[in-house]
């Protein structure tokens, strides 16, 4: 990792995984980046208080919505970070197709179930034509796994307790294409064991 986040944590609460997971995840979310979709600007939701993927990501304009602040020294990453809640019936405080990519990794699974039809629907509003929406999340299988692995201290509790969604491959295609995602648009697979699932759609 570069030094800029040397020793911050990328999730909330502890675990001895916490770390590798996240750069797992980060490095299945670049991989979907290639070829990078035409533009110059990113919107990752949920980016947390350390946007380790935006930090990565091949876009000059990077933004980073979350409720939580900040970590310190993260200011001046060339990231744009807004504090911002996800709640039902709220609108992405952006205009329409201003965003090349919109990514959200391992956030989904902590949000009212009942507001998915809407953000999906808000993604793919700010998102271009021609551009990328990446989603990833652990798959429903896994949810015992990793209640286990939190009881260890192997992944973070305070995570997976506030999980309020399981999903599998064929309900992230249908949030998708409620969301008005052209199935022929949309990839979904699996991926670290298949305890986890990406979602790719294209506008």
């Amino acid at each position: 990792m570069p030094a800029r986040d040397a020793g911050a944590r990328p999730t909330r609460g502890t675990g001895i995984l916490e770390a590798l997971l996240a750069r797992l995840r980060i490095r299945r979310a670049l991989a979907a980046l290639i070829p990078p979709p035409r533009g110059d600007s990113i919107l990752d939701i949920g980016c947390g208080s350390n946007p380790w993927f935006l930090l990565r990501a091949p876009f000059t304009r990077k933004i980073g919505l979350d409720p939580e602040a900040a970590s310190p020294g993260t200011e001046d990453s060339g990231v744009e970070r807004i504090r911002f809640a996800w709640e039902p019936g709220a609108r992405l405080p952006f205009p329409d197709a201003d965003f090349a990519c919109v990514s959200s990794l391992a956030v989904i699974e902590h949000l009212d179930p009942a507001s998915l039809p809407g953000l999906f629907a808000e993604m793919n509003r700010v998102l271009a034509p021609g551009g990328r929406l990446i989603l990833t999340t652990p798959h429903a299988v896994a949810d015992p796994v990793l209640r286990a692995l939190a009881r260890l201290g192997l992944v973070s509790r305070e995570e997976i307790d506030e999980h309020k969604s399981l999903f599998r491959h064929q309900d992230l295609r249908a949030l998708l294409q409620g969301a008005g995602f052209k199935q022929e648009g949309i990839r979904v697979a699996g991926f670290l064991f298949g305890w986890n699932i990406v979602a790719l759609a294209d506008k």
